[in-house]
């Protein structure tokens, strides 16, 4: 279960994407600001702030409390814990920089980052980090699932092992991540 500030951020993020979409009429800013209140009564969120660009012009939107012990109120200076969610955004600037010519995620660490010369990260293709350093994936793949085998067989998995369980027989996978390229 998510911590209630990972759940206020990323609430705060989906309800400003979702609103983004809408800010279009000159009622925008009482529209955002019913749906926040509401979106945060029906989900129990005790505080939330909202950042949206249209345009090119920002807006900034603070609602409810950051503390419910200390009821200070979200401000510009209140800090959210962004969890899981920062991963997507790497994720999406990543790709974003590779679209523009800017990044090539089939390239080095160390084409990017000098200091990473002839380091192990820096060998490592950039695609291939979030697996860095040869981590060891693993996993079961029900014996009767062959679709399922065979996708992962297709991208680099082998199979590592047999066992049972309650819910059949079962093939273990294992992947390494390629370091160097």
């Amino acid at each position: 279960m998510p911590s209630s500030f990972a759940r206020l951020g990323l609430a705060g993020l989906l309800f400003a994407a979702s609103a983004a979409h809408a800010a279009t009429g000159p009622d925008f800013d009482t529209q955002l600001r019913r749906a926040a209140d509401r979106f945060m009564r029906a989900n129990h969120i005790p505080g939330m702030a909202i950042a949206i660009t249209v345009d090119g012009k920002d807006r900034f939107y603070n609602f409810g409390v950051a503390s419910k012990e200390t009821r200070h109120k979200v401000g510009s200076d209140t800090l959210f814990e962004l969890g899981s969610i920062s991963k997507t955004f790497t994720a999406t600037l990543a790709t974003y920089a590779q679209a523009e010519g800017k990044l090539s995620l089939d390239r080095h660490v160390e084409d990017y980052l000098p200091e990473f010369q002839g380091k192990g990260a820096g060998t490592a293709l950039l695609q291939s980090l979030p697996a860095w350093p040869e981590h060891r994936y693993r996993l079961k793949c029900l014996v009767n699932n062959s679709r399922a085998k065979a996708f992962y067989l297709a991208h680099g998995f082998q199979v590592t092992g047999r066992g049972a369980s309650t819910e059949g027989d079962y093939e273990e996978l294992s992947f390494i991540p390629a370091t160097t390229g």
